[in-house]
């Protein structure tokens, strides 16, 4: 199997700061200093109220409305409502986290992008959420904290991954790769592994993939449980799908399956994580051919990642059924394609919506 090579690394070179927009200067001309507090927690049932949080902290860090933002929080109790409203305004969480910086308040850079990062994903606004994940890297640098920096390189890496930018996604992964073993970080180290086989898988280099996240298992075992080995079960399906190994990918997808769907004392079935492999055992089956179980799981994968608000994967689910519905000769595959095209551009992802384009005719 081809491995992946890690060299050893030198401490990565800070991150430079970006340059301002002339909109966000205008933001920090307004902004007045004051303490700021923020817990953050990731239990689900709390979570929308800490995101409701940061809402309010950066309603209260303006000075009067301003022009073309909305920045008063968001009238809502809910997380979808609280996602929602982060993505319209990610222009003034990067002015917030970009004052606090200046300011010296690394600690509280580094709990704002714990709590809107993950909210911002697939929201089509990559320059704002890689501006928060970058800020944060170079907090957790000032402080000193190599396994914290670690992980938000870890994040960064995959920030850049949904920018389509390999090359630097690679990097990232290598510099918390180097930060974390210099600090036998166990947990950091099995992230940062893990993040270079998607980035290898993501450039279809999916033995290499395989290799790494077979690395990965070993770190993971002691602290991630059966959840931690059923993801990786569903990164290895990916890839052995991709090479053609149907056969082997359906073992690996039903032992993830059965994971995801069995609700825990500490947590309930993810919809997405099941999806997400509904979507590759669809994609295995079309592969021996199995058409109409192959659709069902597809279908089924389409409303998790829509029920998920998960926009992009919800286009690449339109996309796999297109293929299916053409091989059945259905006569109507390409409008699959149309809303996979209206999905990726809602979002931002204009490459992947030229690519699809080209197919629709």
């Amino acid at each position: 199997m081809d491995d992946e090579t890690i060299t050893e690394h030198p401490r990565p070179a800070p991150i430079p700061e970006r340059s301002e927009s002339a909109s966000a200067t205008a933001v920090e001309r307004r902004a007045r200093s004051r303490p700021y507090l923020h817990e953050t927690t990731d239990h689900p049932g709390r979570r929308a109220d800490g995101e409701h949080h940061v809402a309010s902290l950066v309603s209260v860090a303006t000075d009067g409305p301003i022009a073309g933002l909305d920045t008063s929080p968001p009238e809502c109790g809910t997380e979808d409502g609280a996602r929602d409203w982060m993505r319209a305004n990610g222009e003034i969480l990067a002015a917030y986290v970009r004052r606090s910086e200046a300011q010296g308040h690394h600690t509280v850079v580094l709990r704002i992008v714990e709590s809107v990062e993950n909210r911002l994903r697939g929201g089509g606004r990559s320059g704002e959420r890689l501006e928060l994940l970058e800020a944060a890297a170079r907090a957790a640098g000032v402080l000193r904290d190599p396994a914290e920096e670690a992980r938000v390189r870890t994040l960064l890496a995959l920030g850049f991954l949904d920018a389509a930018e390999l090359g630097r996604a690679d990097e990232e992964c290598r510099a918390a790769y180097a930060l974390a073993d210099a600090e036998s970080g166990q947990d950091t180290r099995a992230a940062s592994l893990e993040c270079m086989g998607i980035v290898a898988q993501r450039g279809r280099r999916n033995e290499t993939a395989l290799g790494l996240f077979e690395r990965v298992r070993p770190l993971r075992a002691a602290t991630a449980g059966p959840r931690g080995a059923a993801a990786l079960d569903l990164l290895s399906g990916r890839s052995l799908v991709s090479l053609g190994r149907f056969d082997h990918a359906l073992e690996r997808l039903d032992a993830a399956l059965e994971v995801f769907t069995a609700p825990g004392d500490d947590h309930e079935a993810d919809e997405v994580d099941v999806a997400e492999v509904r979507m590759e055992r669809g994609r295995a089956l079309n592969g021996k051919r199995r058409t109409p179980q192959a659709r069902r799981e597809l279908e089924r994968a389409l409303a998790g990642f829509e029920a998920g608000g998960r926009a992009y994967q919800t286009a690449k689910a339109r996309e796999v059924l297109a293929g299916v519905d053409q091989l059945a000769g259905a006569e109507d595959w390409r409008e699959h394609l149309v809303e996979a095209v209206r999905l990726y551009r809602e979002i931002g992802h204009d490459a992947e919506a030229l690519r699809v384009s080209a197919y629709v005719g």
